[in-house]
């Protein structure tokens, strides 16, 4: 697939072009999911609260640590 871009063109494989849409559809989706976080967030609602407790519990594993 030729695609021409300003004064050159580029030449594109079957391949290129759908990870070319797969990138599009994924920065679109980060996009719209950042909007979506940012007007949860502008709209919060202030609330009155008491914690009744707290706790931290250490959990020892071969891997890690997890607090």
């Amino acid at each position: 697939m030729d695609l021409p871009v300003g004064i050159t063109t580029l030449h594109l494989s079957r391949k290129s072009v759908y990870l070319l849409l797969l990138a599009v559809a994924l920065v679109g989706f980060g996009g719209y999911s950042y909007a979506q976080q940012t007007q949860a967030v502008d709209n919060a609602v202030t609330v009155q609260a008491t914690v009744d407790s707290a706790a931290i519990e250490r959990i020892d594993s071969r891997r890690s640590i997890r607090l």
